[in-house]
């Protein structure tokens, strides 16, 4: 484990940090972690015991763990696999459906997304999501725009509660201080263990 940040350093500053830190692992470190948080994530995902949960994943950016390999497992397991959409600043995340001949496009977030689907709106039973950082408490630091809050938010006011699981290494274990709104996640994966 890292060493603690105080409480009291700012999140932007917490969150360049643990950014940087990120950046700079070598490749063979990155593939043997991101391997051991994809099985740790599939571990999760069996012990629901729910024969055919929607599972939602994420297009990894800025050195996020990338669980492309565990989309593959799940789809070739007969899971649905969901990637998130970006549709406007201050909105709620949609989701879409993500199969292994979907061709993803770029957004203007920089990132993977499928075509949205919006005729027909998925919730996930499952939500993976990345941490910049995260607290022995499983609350998360994102990148600050607040678009998974949001949305957890909005489905809880709507009773729709999916499992949330956080991905991070475990050098991203860090204490800040945490909002008002923040809801922990119900698990945090890292390649050694979850909280």
């Amino acid at each position: 484990m890292n060493d603690i940040v105080p409480i009291n350093v700012d999140k932007r500053v917490l969150r360049t940090q643990l950014l940087a830190a990120r950046q700079v692992m070598g490749i063979p470190d990155k593939l043997r972690l991101d391997d051991a948080i994809c099985q740790g994530v599939h571990r999760l995902i069996e012990a629901q015991g729910d024969s055919s949960p929607v599972i939602a994943l994420y297009s990894p950016i800025r050195g996020e763990p990338d669980l492309r390999p565990l989309a593959e497992q799940l789809l070739s397991e007969e899971f649905s696999v969901v990637l998130p959409v970006v549709v406007g600043k201050d909105v709620p995340l949609k989701f879409s459906r993500y199969t292994r001949d979907d061709a993803l496009v770029v957004s203007a977030l920089g990132i993977l997304e499928p075509e949205l689907d919006e005729l027909n709106p998925i919730r996930p039973d499952v939500v993976v999501i990345p941490c910049v950082g995260f607290d022995k408490h499983g609350y998360r630091l994102g990148y600050g725009g607040g678009f998974y809050d949001r949305t957890l938010a909005a489905w809880k006011q709507e009773g729709h509660e999916p499992l949330t699981i956080g991905v991070a290494y475990d050098e991203a274990l860090v204490m800040f201080e945490v909002g008002t709104f923040d809801v922990p996640m119900d698990e945090v994966v890292t390649p050694t263990s979850h909280v």
